[in-house]
């Protein structure tokens, strides 16, 4: 919890004050010493235009999460701020993992108030404004507010938990840790290729044309990455949106003989997921069928467990927790010694953030993210497989030679997603 809850903020141990005034972004080519001590005498910080290195204490890193502090009464803490509060948790067990093998890291904390107008306008603050990242927002709608003047002051943006696609036009240290859809149904297509035949595969969508941007994409997927192109997965669009999906008409939709496979990319409405997965359960008869669908199922609690068993249905997910995995087990110990709370996904989430940032920043300053690993493999809830992202639409072609010019990536994704099973009764990864 942070220490000052009526702004949110963490101060850190500093051997100097930190200054008040107006930032003057300075040129890389400026004469910075001649140039600091103009800029001091006026009462001004200046910082440089876009690497900005480390100092001597380290990296700064600049945390912005929803704590809701302005709400804090007494001993009740604000509703709604525990995401922020196991974040924040998982951070600083990391930042300890950090300082034990001697990186050096100055935090910031700020408290958003899941408000995007505040959001805003903390990134004027002159601490965030001289970080060499910036983790978060939670919310998408903040997160959105936040990118504009957080790119406009050349900050990296670490964005921890919003999958959404736009939240700015070309941002290129804009860092998504949670893969977006289009990635999600990425990963379904892929694995669908390889291990199913094309009649197979049955892609289901509603008569409300919710699922049309989903079924065109994984049909243009399965067309890229498939050998057969003559080939292309089948469509049945149901003819009710009834929340009961009654008389379903279950002919012709099956395999004789081989399993049948329906891709089913509704993510908003559990009870029509299901009532698809009850209807099926009845439907399939002796015909062994199965159920692809989207990440947000597992959160669905309203889902039949009996029924997910028996059909064995799958699904797309980002993170997850391994505990087999090398140091899941000694987090887990220390986060619910230190707090006596076993950890949840966003402490996970927090303290594989500033294990990845850190040490990358304090070693490239503000250029860090050109240089992330194609694998952070200390990650606990993924692997971090960071990418960069490209608008197709940008792409140059050198008039003489034909080659490709390079351009710069509109932002950088997690790519890493497994393909998870329900199994004995929870979510395992396909193949483990």
């Amino acid at each position: 919890m942070p220490e000052d809850r009526e702004t949110g903020r963490v101060p850190p141990p500093r051997d100097d004050e930190a200054k008040d005034g107006d930032i003057v972004i300075v040129p890389d080519e400026a004469e910075l010493p001649d140039t600091i001590s103009i800029i001091d005498s006026l009462g001004m910080i200046a910082i440089r235009d876009k690497d900005l290195p480390a100092g001597p204490g380290g990296a700064v890193v600049s945390v912005m999460l929803p704590f809701l502090s302005p709400r804090f009464a007494g001993a009740t803490l604000p509703e709604n701020s525990d995401w922020a509060l196991q974040y924040y948790a998982g951070l600083k067990l990391g930042l300890e993992d950090l300082e034990r093998r001697g990186e050096q890291v100055t935090v910031h904390v700020f408290d958003t108030e899941a408000d995007a107008g505040v959001a805003q306008r903390l990134v004027a603050d002159p601490d965030l404004r001289q970080s060499h990242a910036v983790l978060g927002p939670y919310l998408t709608d903040v997160a959105r507010a936040t990118a504009t003047p957080a790119q406009a002051a050349l900050l990296p943006l670490v964005v921890p938990y919003s999958a959404s696609t736009n939240l700015a036009q070309a941002y290129p240290r804009l860092v998504q840790l949670n893969p977006t859809l289009p990635t999600h149904l990425d990963a379904a297509a892929a694995f669908l290729t390889e291990n199913y035949e094309p009649d197979q595969v049955v892609i289901v969508g509603l008569p409300n044309g919710a699922q049309d941007g989903a079924i065109r994409y994984l049909q243009r997927r399965y067309r890229e990455i498939s050998s057969d192109t003559a080939a292309s997965w089948r469509v049945w669009r149901l003819e009710t949106s009834d929340v009961g999906l009654q008389d379903l008409e279950w002919e012709d939709k099956f395999v004789e003989d081989e399993e049948t496979i329906f891709i089913f990319p509704e993510y908003r409405n559990a009870k029509i997921v299901a009532a698809f997965l009850s209807q099926l359960q009845i439907g399939r008869g002796e015909n062994a069928a199965t159920v692809f669908g989207m990440p947000q199922w597992i959160e669905f609690t309203t889902l039949d467990p009996s029924i997910m068993e028996d059909i064995g249905v799958l699904v797309t997910s980002s993170f997850h927790v391994d505990e087999d995995e090398p140091g899941v087990a000694d987090f887990a110990e220390a986060y619910i010694e230190r707090f006596g709370a076993i950890p949840t996904e966003a402490a996970y989430l927090g303290y594989d953030a500033v294990r990845l940032v850190v040490p990358l920043a304090n070693r490239y300053g503000r250029a860090w993210v050109e240089h992330l690993p194609p694998r952070f493999a200390e990650g606990l809830l993924s692997d971090y497989r960071l990418a960069p992202v490209y608008d197709p639409a940008a792409a140059a072609v050198d008039s003489l030679t034909g080659a490709e010019l390079p351009v710069a990536p509109v932002r950088y994704e997690n790519r890493d997603i497994d393909v998870m099973v329900y199994r004995g009764y929870r979510w395992e990864e396909f193949g483990g």
